[in-house]
């Protein structure tokens, strides 16, 4: 029999029995894979507070998990968290921060909102009206007057979410990342496909139920039929719509087109 170590080769050395081997501790990617893994929850922001339950979720159209499928590689190896000293600027994957003291940072320099802005449509049919309207013209600026916007996700959505709390916990700078990361990606698909297509809204379907986020109803898993000249679709273009006080924004644009 040859001897392995001849050549230059050395045999692997084994530990003593007994001696424990240390773990590795977690990267801060693999802390974002486990983010958008809870992520992928249904609604992202509904009331059950089961993870496994999130695990075996079917319906991954809530505002993140979508895109976040395809992108996860690509915005993780873009993606490097900064040191506590530019968190201003940027991102921690994970603080001994409080909840309140980084939403309070996070606040720093947004107006204070109670309610959805004035420019929010008063119907969700309004809403998916406008989006249709909008995406067969271009028109970036009004699809981004649709979108839930940096401080009514400060004053009104996150606080009111699962991810305040564990097992589910994201700081809100980290949670609105994903979210605008997704949304660019699925919104750069959906004017691709269809800007400058003439779109006529045929109908959409959500589920039957919204869920309860605090004072604000989500409603998810929603499809929209669109009429072209190249023949009908059935599509998804949206994550999901925020309603509150009789006003409705998209939570983002997060799609598989």
């Amino acid at each position: 029999m040859r001897d392995a170590t001849r050549g230059g080769a050395h045999p692997a050395r084994v530990p003593p029995r007994g001696t424990a081997r240390a773990r590795p501790s977690a990267t801060p990617l693999a802390r974002i894979a486990a983010a958008l893994a809870i992520l992928a929850c249904l609604g992202c922001g509904g009331s059950n507070d089961d993870p496994r339950a999130a695990a075996s979720d079917t319906g991954l159209d809530g505002h993140i998990a979508l895109a976040g499928r395809r992108t996860a590689g690509a915005d993780q190896a873009r993606y490097r968290p900064r040191s506590p000293d530019a968190s201003r600027a940027g991102i921690i994957v994970d603080s001994v921060r409080s909840v309140q003291e980084e939403l309070r940072r996070f606040r720093e320099g947004l107006d204070v909102v109670h309610e959805l802005r004035a420019a929010a449509p008063d119907s969700r049919d309004a809403l998916v009206e406008t989006l249709v309207a909008a995406l067969a013209a271009a028109d970036t600026a009004r699809l981004g007057a649709l979108l839930l916007d940096r401080s009514e996700f400060a004053y009104l959505y996150y606080p009111e979410t699962k991810f305040t709390r564990p097992p589910y916990r994201l700081a809100p700078d980290l949670l609105w990342f994903l979210m605008r990361q997704n949304t660019e990606n699925g919104l750069a698909r959906a004017l691709r496909r269809f800007a400058g297509t003439p779109l006529e809204l045929a109908g959409y379907a959500c589920a039957d139920e919204p869920e309860r986020v605090g004072e604000n109803r989500v409603w998810t898993g929603c499809t929209v039929d669109l009429e072209m000249a190249a023949g009908p679709d059935r599509v998804e273009l949206f994550s999901g719509i925020i309603e509150r006080g009789g006003r409705h924004k998209f939570l983002g644009y997060s799609n598989e087109l």
